[in-house]
């Protein structure tokens, strides 16, 4: 008894299919994050597509701003609070100027949301988000950033410009913080 050719598309379909579905479980998870930028799709580096809480347990995705305006990502350190962070107040005093100039302000600590929320109690409400990265997998946004003192286990500062491509300086794999934050902050709001 000879097979017919048309019995044989039923298995080559379940093939293909299941060819499909395992090239797409096992692509890079990067190739899953494109974003598109000047009518070109680019690939969107781990760094720069955390998803943390603010003071409401919010989630606040940066990829949310990226495309669409300049960021400033500030990590400050959580135990001090928010309100005694100098780098913070800074932007807090410009928050207004900087907006006029498209530029998004988001702020990072190791505290937990509800102590960010005592911070803004005792020294003033904050325009911008503070974000929580004291979560199931703590301080994984400041490790990723470089932000992470491996020598004294605790998390640093640091102030980082990304453009609206989703372009940030980099050096040594991570991307590189302002050397003089003030100095950034006054060149954003002049324009």
């Amino acid at each position: 008894m000879a097979v017919r050719p048309r019995f044989w598309i039923l298995p080559a379909a379940a093939l293909v299919l299941v060819g499909v579905t395992v090239w797409d479980f096992v692509r890079p998870p990067m190739r899953r994050n494109m974003l598109p930028t000047g009518g070109q799709r680019r690939y969107l580096p781990r760094a720069l597509q955390f998803e943390l809480f603010d003071t409401g347990m919010r989630p606040v995705r940066l990829q949310r701003y990226i495309g669409r305006h300049r960021i400033l990502v500030a990590f400050y350190d959580g135990e001090l609070g928010a309100d005694r962070d100098e780098t913070l107040l800074v932007l807090r005093r410009h928050y207004e100027s900087l907006q006029q100039q498209d530029v998004i302000v988001i702020a990072v600590s190791g505290a937990l949301p509800q102590q960010a929320r005592a911070a803004e109690k005792r020294g003033g409400m904050f325009p911008f988000p503070l974000l929580s990265d004291g979560g199931p997998a703590p301080h994984g946004t400041h490790r990723g950033w470089g932000r992470w003192d491996a020598v004294a286990q605790r998390p640093r500062g640091g102030l980082f410009l990304v453009d609206r491509a989703g372009r940030v300086a980099w050096s040594n794999g991570f991307p590189q913080a302002a050397e003089n934050p003030g100095q950034l902050i006054r060149r954003l709001v002049e324009g």
